[in-house]
């Protein structure tokens, strides 16, 4: 027969580790829950922002819609003068140097009119 001194110290070991196993059950469900809550809020967070930027980029649209055909017409206007430089080399040599475009002739020039859209 066992000694009943060791049956006791058994016994307390027993419910230390009980305690103790209950306590990293609590710690672990804390955690878990605490994972939970930092993970919706920054899903919360990351929604928020999109809402946010695709509002903004809504806003922006027609000024950059706007911006490129404009652009557009910049760029059918400088061919217009490279053009005009090619039969012109003063024009070539004291205008268009300054700007780093080269006179062009009238068959490589890019088309002035903007594909429709």
């Amino acid at each position: 027969m066992e000694n009943p001194v060791e049956d006791l110290n058994l016994q307390k070991d027993l419910s230390a580790l009980r305690s103790e196993q209950s306590e990293l059950a609590n710690v672990l469900w804390l955690s878990l829950a605490g994972l939970l809550i930092l993970t919706a809020s920054i899903g919360v967070y990351l929604l928020r922002q999109d809402i946010l930027l695709n509002k903004q980029s809504a806003a922006q649209k027609p000024v950059a819609e706007e911006s490129m055909q404009r652009n557009e017409q910049l760029v059918a206007v400088a061919a217009e003068f490279q053009k005009f430089a090619a039969t012109h080399p003063d024009y070539a040599t004291n205008i268009l140097a300054r700007f780093g475009l080269k006179p062009i002739s009238a068959t490589a020039a890019p088309a002035s009119s903007a594909p429709a859209r």
